[in-house]
Formats: structure tokens, sequence, C-alpha cells
């Protein structure tokens, strides 16, 4: 087994492996970029890098949208012996997007000896840089491609040295740097392909971002490592043009691909599939959905929309995964079909016991499964006293495997003391799947009854997608009650917003999930802070409201 994925590129070099499609962005033009021409590239960087003084075990810091220059100094910084992190590259662009604090954080806990950003980001986080004693490139610093590359050698790589340094998303909280081996990294990209029937005769189209681990591991990873087709879309692309994505799928003929919920539901608006024109899905064999939780309704929606394009029923794949386990936990595998759960909404809320109904039952709700745990991976329910649930029953998730990280940087803490790790998770187990119900940090509860917020997220904009654009929800303290007060901010694609519009969003989710909220507050577009991977960051969004910086309407109380 190659240990580092440069070496398999490598030995992918000779053989008539498709090239990668990196498609335009506003970064520049669409380019195709061989194996044999990347692993050159590799060792020209490697070796510049080395000049540079950046020596085995080093750290390699790159702040770069999806592009060749980013491809180059990943597999550069493997070529030195070095290990590499992506990071976010747009810094101070909204509450989405990576703050010059967070990032001076990150950057101190790396402690990179060098660092590639664009221009612009360059120029934020030079005082930052210089202050680490790093040197700070910009692209045209990298070595270009042409017949005249310098190439070095190529560092021989174990299987427990360190390969990159993935952040947790910071959703509940301050971010994480995961160490992740190059034994861990290639075994969990061989495990989910056979698991999954990926192969180097499939083709991957991908617009997730490379600084999250989703990105990372199976959109780029997976598909170098087996030689398969792969064609790369900026994220901001995406962004700007969602049917960009639909249309790489088209052009490349994809069979696999990869999106968080909120980028199906993007589809299915109707403003964007009247757009998808002459669009052919026939092809596509999976599209793996994670990243956050994946709501049944989304998935079935995109599937129903999108079989007139040719989209087969079941090409939706949720998954379950985190950096700390490298990346899958559990998926559905090849030939498995989709399994989904329609339980009882109050019992589940009220007593955490998943007891099955007719998915046309009051207080029904659906559950996708994330399917099975990975070979090498087990998965456990604990209660709150670590008792180990029984099948179809709510806890903590737990995980233990070889391809869990075995440290974080700069933290004196064990990720899996016991042998397990604890996940943050709440979830069930149902013939043997993996079903995630939750946050354990981002569940409210009011009159005996544990709601995700993510639930009423979705009940909130369930029936208001032309006017609502994404949710928050959480509970503050309220001085004169004594008790808890449960807010939910809604973002408006339209400002000011129809006076009617709280009351309505709020009736709607009461009619929904049996849950009442205190206040639905309009919010214009932007203000809900979410993390560099577009999670939603609930208790910062709390702390927020609470100062009076997130409420736009903190003093309209709707009765």
């Amino acid at each position: 087994m190659h240990y580092c994925l440069l070496s398999r590129i490598c030995g992918n070099v000779d053989k008539p492996a498709p090239a990668i499609l990196i498609e335009a962005g506003h970064h520049g033009p669409t380019e195709t970029l061989t194996r044999g021409r990347l692993y050159a590239l590799a060792l020209a960087t490697g070796e510049f890098f080395r000049e540079l003084g950046l020596e085995p075990g080093d750290r390699v810091a790159s702040l770069l949208p999806t592009g060749r220059p980013l491809l180059q100094c990943i597999f550069g910084a493997w070529a030195a012996g070095a290990v590499v992190t992506v990071l976010a590259p747009t810094i101070e662009g909204g509450r989405s997007s990576l703050s010059l604090d967070r990032l001076g954080e990150m950057l101190r806990t790396v402690r990179p000896k060098v660092v590639v950003a664009s221009g612009d980001e360059a120029a934020l986080i030079g005082p930052i840089v210089a202050g680490l004693g790093a040197d700070l490139l910009v692209p045209a610093d990298l070595p270009a491609p042409g017949n005249d590359l310098r190439l070095g050698r190529e560092h021989v790589i174990g299987s427990e040295d360190p390969a990159f340094i993935q952040f947790t998303s910071g959703s509940t909280g301050a971010p994480k740097a995961v160490v992740i081996e190059h034994g861990q990294l290639v075994k969990n990209i061989v495990t989910t392909a056979q698991w999954t029937g990926f192969s180097g005769d499939d083709s991957f189209a991908s617009w997730l971002p490379l600084h999250h681990d989703f990105g990372f591991v199976v959109g780029l990873m997976m598909p170098l490592y087996f030689g398969a087709g792969l064609a790369l879309l900026p994220t901001e692309s995406f962004t700007k043009n969602p049917i960009s994505w639909l249309k790489l799928l088209h052009d490349c003929r994809a069979t696999f691909s990869g999106a968080p919920p909120s980028g199906l539901a993007i589809l299915t608006k109707r403003a964007f599939y009247n757009r998808a024109k002459s669009i052919d899905l026939r092809h596509i064999r999976r599209i793996f959905v994670g990243a956050e939780p994946v709501s049944y309704v989304e998935g079935a929606d995109f599937e129903d929309l999108y079989a007139n394009f040719g989209l087969k029923k079941g090409v939706i794949s949720p998954a379950y995964g985190m950096a700390e386990a490298t990346l899958t936990v559990s998926v559905r595998q090849e030939f498995s079909q989709r399994k989904t759960a329609h339980i009882s909404g109050p019992q589940f809320y009220k007593e955490g016991r998943v007891v099955l109904c007719d998915s046309k039952s009051e207080g029904a709700v659906t559950l996708f499964s994330n399917g099975p745990p990975i070979p090498g991976v087990q998965v456990r329910i604990l209660d709150e006293a670590d008792h180990q649930q029984r099948e179809g029953v709510q806890g903590r998730i737990v995980i233990s495997s070889t391809m869990v990280t075995r440290r974080y940087l700069g933290l004196d803490e064990n990720p899996q003391p016991g042998g397990w790790l604890e996940t943050g998770d709440l979830g069930f187990l149902l013939e043997g799947e993996v079903y995630v119900t939750g946050r354990s940090k981002d569940v409210i509860i009011r009159n005996g009854v544990n709601m995700p917020a993510h639930m009423i997220e979705q009940a909130a904009l369930e029936r208001f997608s032309d006017i609502a654009l994404r949710a928050v929800a959480f509970a503050v303290p309220d001085e004169r009650s004594l008790r808890d007060e449960v807010i939910v901010g809604v973002e408006l694609r339209r400002w000011p917003p129809d006076e009617a519009l709280p009351r309505a969003i709020r009736a709607s989710i009461q009619s929904d999930l049996n849950f009442q909220v205190d206040r639905v507050v309009p919010l214009q577009k932007g203000s809900i802070p979410r993390t560099t991977s577009g999670k939603i960051q609930r208790s910062q969004a709390r702390d927020l409201f609470r100062s009076g910086e997130l409420a736009l309407a903190r003093d309209e109380e709707v009765a």
C-alpha cells in the first residue's frame, strides 16, 4: 500500500489516467493537469520549499482557492516531507468567512515555516506571518508549469508520519487542530472507496472546499489515489452560480460527487431548477451528502425534482464523518438499499426512544440512515452514565478506530481516552446503521421535549423558501420568567420583511413540530455566523443576540 498520495500519483504517471480538470473561477482560466505534470510540479515545488529551509516534519499552510497552485502546495509539501494545512482562502468577508483573529490563532497553533496566500490575503496576514518568522509566498512565487522545471527528490514517507492538519469546523466551540497521519489518510480513502464501489473507472466532480475534510479527503485525494477522473470547481463558483455544479456533472459525465444538504436545498429552488436545461444526470451513481445533518425532505426533493434530468432514485447517499476520524465513519455500502426510519416525533423527542410508525402518522418524522460503520470503525451509543444503549435509543455517539487521530496539535488532550472518541453528536443505531440526530450542545429543551436545533431551523424554512434563506435556533435565559426563551433568527432574501412573517413562521414551527418558540427574529443576509465550511455557529449567534449585535429587529417580540 502506498502511504503517500504523491507516491501513488507517481505510480499512475504512466497509466492512462484522465487529466485533472480545474474549472475556471474568478481566479484564473480553466486548466487541465496530467498526473505526470502534477508529479513534476510537486517535486519542483518541494525542492523550492527546501531551498527556503523547509525540513521534513515542518509545516506549510495554504490559503488558496481550488486550483493548480493549491495542489502544488499540498503535494510539494509532501515531496519535501513536510505537513500541510489548508485554510479557508477568504478573510474578513462576512460572518461566514475566516476572521483575521481566528486565522492568527490557527497559524500560531500550526507554526508553519511557509505560508502561501493570494495577494489580497497575503497583505492582510503579513504581520502575523512575520511574527512567526515564516516565509510568506504568493502563487507567482511557486515554480510555474513548463519544461524547465528543476525537479527535486521525493522524501520517503512512513505510515505514521503526519500528512496534514485539519481544523475542526468550530460550530460549537474553538476549532481544534487534528493531526492526520499518511497511513490513516490512505486507509480511510481505500476503505471508503472499496465500501462504496468507487474505482479508477469512475469520475468524481467536486465543488467542495479543500480546506474542509469532506472536500480534501473524498473530493480530492480519493480520485487521485485511484487514478479516477477528477473535475474540480472552485467553491465560490458554486456559490455564485449553483447550476455550475450540475453543468460540471453533465460535462464530465461524473459518476460520483458530494455536497452538504444546503447545496441540495439551493438547487431545489425553482429559480435554479428552471435554469437547468439540457443537463444529463443519468450517469451519476452516488452523491455523498454530509457535513451537516441530512434532511430527508431536502434529499428526497432533490431526487424527485432532478429525476426529470435522469437522476436515479437512491443516488443521494447520506454519510457520517468528522475530522478526527480522518473523514468517513459510516456510509451505505455498494449495492445496498438506502434506509430511512419513520418514527414517532413526540415519543422520540420526549423519551429519546425510536418508535417506528407510518410515514403519514401525525407527528411522524422521517430520518435518513447514514449507513453502517465502514470496516475498521466501531460505533457505540452511550447514555449520560456511559452505559451502552440498545438499538433504537438515542444517546451520545462514540467511535473507535485506528483511523482516529492520535493527537490535537497544541493541546494536551487524548482524543480517544479509553479507546473511544466522544464525537459530540447524538444519534441511535437501528439494524446496525447509524442515524445522527444532532449535536449534543445544540439540543433545546422545553417542557420535557428535547428538540435538535437543526429540526427547528428546517421547520422555519420549509414553507418559506421563497423568502427565507437560512435560520438559526438557540435558547437564552429570560430573567423575568426564569426560564429559557427559544429564539429563531431567519435570514431573508428581501428586506424589509412583511410584518406578518415572524408570526407565520412561528405558527409553522408549532404546526410541524408541536414545539413552541418564543420569538422569530427577521435578519438581513449575512447576519447568521457560520464556519468556513458553512455550518451554523449557534453558540456565537446566541452570544451576538444577547449583546444586541445579531437581532436587527430585537425589540420586536412576536406574541
